[in-house]
This record gives structure tokens, C-alpha cells and sequence, in this order.
């Protein structure tokens, strides 16, 4: 009788015992809820208990509820493919499905409902529990928006106008960091770009008053990790970053600091990462990272901005040189002459001489007919490529017919255009193309047409041709 007693005694308090483990799990996961909030508890990957509410919330929102009734590491890739709004905590369960204590807490959001997810996973002995506390916030959800919008004011206005500013994207990004810095949010910022070789280029760094610009690292580090992976990414602690294997973090300061990550996107293309940084464990409150956020987005608009201007620049570049770009000597073409050569010519100052010359490439004929058109197209492309050695960036040069060419020259007396046209003539003697030219200049006469002013000074090049036929 005794014995049976002890055994009853020993099954109760091990049943206590029991009980007690799941309710000191529910106390610790339930001691933030509110009555809006549901949770489950598995016992070594079953379920133990769930609120009955859940069947309906889950039915809402397209949860079989059945699919988490024996949950296990085999089975995450499933739920990652069927649940992907909880992508990251399924992700960050499988990492560290093995360890004996993990917690891990996020906020998620169907339309108009907004929810917070605290999970917690303990192993005692040769059991683990796990338990999953669902808390709907969609009556707070003002709350979160305030805090949005009270982020958004405490940034300065100048700052969405400098986003589409001509001003370059480093100087953009430091009155950033000087904002945050001197708010003491943040002790470092940088800001990375994926190369084509799959390199980083720092375009932006920042460590207190120590500046990094286009500052290259080849090696896969946390700015590459955001990157690949494409998601957000908050280290609460830089001596615990759990990273995969290939990748590695670049320590700033030997003490632990605060990371939170940012992929930067143009649409649906990951381009880069900023990574916010400070001094201290978990130094980031709430609206800190909506204050990342919103810069993240800030910069980049400013970076698809800064892309869409050189591609429109580059596709204007190539516009110009097809269209006023003579294809083989890379002179303007007459297209150029009379479409924005006026223009031009009308927006220099009254004050400034233009001086026009008119240059005829001396016995060209007879150099096309004894050595050939492409001898003579590498003599036309040398007289071009050594004129431009000698011109100033201000000078025009123009190919008018076969062997004929414009040049003007700004604010150039006559005898300093004479001076520049004999150097031309020097360096072209000095290379490997000779040939000799006969020209006419004078100032542009603002009175008379473009026209009439090539006939003038035309007339004034065959005075000097005749002249050397003559000798």
C-alpha cells in the first residue's frame, strides 16, 4: 500500500512538474499580450494546445492550421513557400532549431490587419517546447502610423529636395549622416553598390570623422549578404552575427555595436545596402528604423534619379553623335552647322569675336588617287584628331564637304588664330599622315548670315591656294 502511495505521490509531482514547465512557458510568451491575441504551444513539435479562435484567424487569412500541428526542420521549406509573409522568422527558426533557448519576435501585416508574432522555443531534458503568441494590433494600428509620421517630420525638408537635386549622391547621403550623427542615433554609415564582378564599391562611408568614398572589397561581407538575400536585416549585437559560412563581417570598433541593414531597390532590382550603425547592444528604437527606412528610400530614388540622368545622358551623347557627329573624322557635320552652331553662336557674349576659318586639305584628289580612299580617310581622321590636340574646349571644328573644314575659335584674336592654325600644321607635318592645307579667317560678322560669312572667308582660302599654285 505504501509503495503504491509513493508512486502516486512520484506521478503527481512529476505531473505538477509538467504542468508548471508549460505554464511558466505560457506566463513568459503571455506577460506582454492583450486580449486581441491567440496562442499555440507544441510539445517536442506537437501540438499541445491552441486557442480555439486561432481555427477561425488562420481560415481568414488562408492558414491551415493543420499544416502546424507536427511542425519540424524538415517541414520549414514547405512553410516558406506556402506562408512567405513570415519568410523571415521560418528562416531564422531553422538556423537555430537546434539551440537550447530561442526567441524571436516581428511584426507582419494583411490588408487593413496589422499583427506582432513572439516566439518562443526551450529545451528542458529530453523535451522541447515551443509556444507561438499571435497578438492583433489593428486597433493600435494608428499608433504605429503616428510613429511613422512623427519619423517622416524629424526629417529636415531639405532632404526630399536634395533627393532629386544635382547635387552627387555622396553629398546627398552625408547631410544624412551629419543629421543622424549630430541626433546621436547613429556613429557610422555606409552605403554599398554591387559591381558587375560581384565586388562592393563603398560609395559612401562613414565612421565618426574617418571617410571612406568608392572604397572597393572584393571579399562577400554583410553589406553582400543584404544584398543577395534582398532582405532587412537587425544584428542587436555585432560579436553574436550568426552569418552563413561565405559571408563575413567587417568590424569598425572592437566593442560590440548595433547593425540594422537595408536593401536598396530600383522597382524589383537589388542594386545595394545601407548599413546604420551604433555603439551598444540593441541602441535602435522603433522609430529609428522607420527613420532608416524612409532615408534607405530617400536614397534610393536619389540613385535611380542619378541612373535615369546618365542613361538619358548617354543616349543624348549618342543622339548628338549620330546625328551632328561626321561618323568617320568625329568633327561636327554640317547638320550641326546650321542647327546649333547658330544658336550658339547667338548665346556667346556681344563682346567676344568669334574668328571663322575656312581649311581645304591641299592636293587631296591626287592623295585619294595614287594611294587610295582609305590612305585618304586616315589622312582626313589625323588632320581632325591633331587640329582637337590644339584646339581649346570652347573651339568648334567642322568637317563641311570631302576635304573642307570649319573652325571657329572664340575670343581669339586674328593673329592668335593664325598662331593656332600654324601649330596644327607644325604637329601635323611631325606625323605619321602629312599633308598641307591652304586657309582663310577673318571675324564672324554678326550682321550677315552663317552663310554668307563662309563665302566671304571661303573666297579668302582660295586667295591662299592660288597663291602657293603661283610659287
Amino acid at each position: 500500500m505504501s509503495i503504491c502511495i509513493v508512486v502516486l505521490v512520484t506521478v503527481i509531482a512529476l505531473l505538477l512538474v509538467y504542468i508548471f514547465r508549460i505554464l511558466k512557458l505560457i506566463k513568459i510568451i503571455y506577460r506582454t499580450a492583450k486580449k486581441n491575441s491567440n496562442i499555440i504551444i507544441w510539445k517536442n513539435s506537437k501540438i499541445l494546445y491552441y486557442d480555439k479562435s486561432l481555427i477561425e484567424l488562420f481560415k481568414k487569412h488562408g492558414i491551415n492550421l493543420n499544416d502546424f500541428k507536427d511542425y519540424s526542420k524538415e517541414k520549414i521549406n514547405f512553410y516558406i513557400k506556402n506562408y512567405p509573409f513570415i519568410q523571415d522568422f521560418l528562416e531564422r527558426l531553422n538556423q537555430n532549431f537546434e539551440e537550447e533557448l530561442f526567441e524571436y519576435e516581428t511584426l507582419f501585416s494583411f490588408p487593413n490587419e496589422f499583427y506582432k508574432i513572439k516566439f518562443r522555443r526551450e529545451r528542458h531534458k529530453h523535451s522541447t517546447y515551443s509556444a507561438l503568441l499571435i497578438i492583433n494590433l489593428s486597433s493600435d494600428i494608428n499608433k504605429y502610423i503616428d510613429e511613422l509620421i512623427n519619423s517622416i517630420y524629424k526629417i529636415p525638408e531639405e532632404f526630399f529636395k536634395l533627393t532629386t537635386s544635382d547635387k552627387s549622391t555622396y553629398e546627398f547621403v552625408d547631410s544624412f549622416f551629419r543629421f543622424l550623427y549630430q541626433k546621436n542615433i547613429i556613429d557610422s554609415l555606409a552605403v554599398g553598390i554591387k559591381q558587375i564582378d560581384g565586388s562592393i564599391n563603398i560609395i559612401y562611408g562613414k565612421i565618426g570623422n574617418k571617410k571612406f568614398r568608392n572604397y572597393i572589397i572584393k571579399d562577400k561581407t554583410l553589406t553582400s549578404y543584404i544584398i543577395d538575400t534582398g532582405k532587412k536585416l537587425y544584428v542587436k549585437n555585432s560579436e553574436e552575427i550568426d552569418l552563413p559560412k561565405a559571408y563575413k563581417l567587417i568590424k569598425i570598433i572592437d566593442k560590440p555595436y548595433s547593425i540594422y541593414g537595408i536593401p536598396l531597390k530600383i522597382e524589383d532590382s537589388i542594386f545595394g545596402a545601407v548599413l546604420f550603425e551604433k555603439e551598444g547592444i540593441n541602441n535602435f528604437t522603433l522609430k529609428d528604423i522607420h527613420l532608416f527606412e524612409i532615408l534607405s528610400f530617400l536614397i534610393s530614388i536619389n540613385l535611380k534619379l542619378k541612373k535615369e540622368y546618365e542613361i538619358l545622358y548617354e543616349n543624348n551623347k549618342k543622339n548628338i553623335e549620330k546625328s551632328y557627329l561626321d561618323p568617320l573624322t568625329k568633327a561636327y557635320n554640317r547638320n550641326y552647322l546650321y542647327e546649333i552652331l547658330p544658336k550658339e553662336i547667338k548665346s556667346t557674349k556681344k563682346r567676344e569675336k568669334i574668328t571663322i576659318v575656312f581649311l581645304d586639305l591641299d592636293n587631296f584628289k591626287y592623295i585619294n588617287d595614287k594611294f587610295g580612299h582609305i590612305y585618304g580617310d586616315k589622312i582626313l581622321i589625323n588632320f581632325v584628331k591633331t587640329a582637337k590636340k590644339v584646339l581649346r574646349n570652347n573651339d568648334i571644328i567642322i568637317r563641311y564637304g570631302g576635304d573642307e573644314f570649319l573652325i571657329l575659335l572664340l575670343g581669339s584674336s586674328i593673329q592668335d588664330s593664325k598662331n593656332i592654325i600654324k601649330r596644327i600644321k607644325k604637329m601635323i607635318y611631325k606625323s605619321e599622315y602629312i599633308v598641307d592645307f591652304s586657309y582663310g579667317l577673318m571675324y564672324l560678322d554678326p550682321k550677315k548670315s552663317l552663310e554668307e560669312n563662309i563665302k566671304v572667308v571661303d573666297r579668302k582660302m582660295y586667295e591662299m591656294k592660288n597663291r602657293k599654285k603661283k610659287i
